[in-house]
């Protein structure tokens, strides 16, 4: 039965830190191999993936602690959870639109002087 993992000092440090996104481009399927065929083999290795690390699925819970009142415990629940999901999404664009976009907002920084 997998239980709670919960969190080292290290870990809870690091949850102030903004979680990286993630997205991956593919290449469009050749014609021989038609686009559900593709989806359903990409969701089948995810899943089978997941079932390895099944950490990765996990979501951050608190808990009161019990030998400690008004104290709180983050772990990851790896169990009451519903796990990823594949999400399939079609844009009319290029990998160079991507890669070498025309327009890419710049951040301007202030300088204030006494």
């Amino acid at each position: 039965m997998k239980r709670p993992i919960h969190l080292p000092p290290w870990d809870l440090l690091m949850l102030s830190v903004h979680y990286i996104q993630k997205g991956h481009l593919y290449q469009k399927p050749s014609a021989g191999l038609h686009i559900v065929e593709f989806l359903r083999g990409l969701n089948h290795a995810l899943s089978l993936t997941l079932s390895h690390f099944y950490p990765l699925v996990g979501c951050l819970v608190t808990s009161e602690c019990p030998y400690d009142e008004g104290s709180y415990v983050v772990s990851l629940d790896c169990v009451n959870r519903p796990g990823a999901r594949l999400i399939h999404a079609v844009a009319d664009l290029t990998i160079s639109d991507v890669l070498f976009p025309t327009y890419v907002h710049r951040r301007r920084s202030i300088v204030l002087r006494p």
